[in-house]
């Protein structure tokens, strides 16, 4: 299906995932999180069982691998942000 929406809703809509994406370490910052890679696994884990939670509530829908790059780039840039403060 298609939804038309306004562009300055969809401009509205980035911001506010930017802001919320960029805002998930803050947390963290208050617990001694080791080397980070630990952390990293555990964020990874629960991003794709929650995944997997709604691909079951929505009955499976079809699956599209290109839309897989975006975790894969996502989960690579994370631990590269890891690697690259030590």
């Amino acid at each position: 299906f298609s939804m038309a929406i306004p562009i300055w809703v969809a401009a509205f809509l980035v911001v506010i995932a930017g802001v919320f994406f960029g805002s998930i370490f803050a947390p963290a910052k208050k617990f001694p999180s080791g080397d980070g890679m630990f952390f990293q696994f555990i964020m990874c884990t629960v991003i794709f069982s929650f995944g997997i939670v709604v691909n079951i509530v929505r009955a499976s829908p079809q699956f599209h691998a290109t839309a897989m790059l975006g975790g894969v780039f996502w989960a690579i840039g994370t631990i590269l942000i890891i690697l690259s403060a030590f």
